[in-house]
């Protein structure tokens, strides 16, 4: 055996591939951008309830 037929790529599993990646990379984006959103909303939860502490104990 050749080296160079163990390196070739078959046309199915190029294909594959792609489609593969079609459905890994949108998903991943998603979660990224829910985590995102997530996390942006618990910080502004926890900043209105240090504000009140520091609005209560000032008074």
């Amino acid at each position: 055996m050749s080296s160079t037929k163990l390196r070739q790529w078959s046309i199915p599993s190029l294909i594959f591939i792609l489609k593969s990646l079609c459905w890994f990379v949108p998903s991943v984006s998603v979660l990224l951008a829910i985590w995102m959103i997530g996390g942006n909303f618990l910080a502004s939860q926890q900043e209105k309830e240090i504000e009140q502490d520091i609005q209560f104990s000032a008074s």
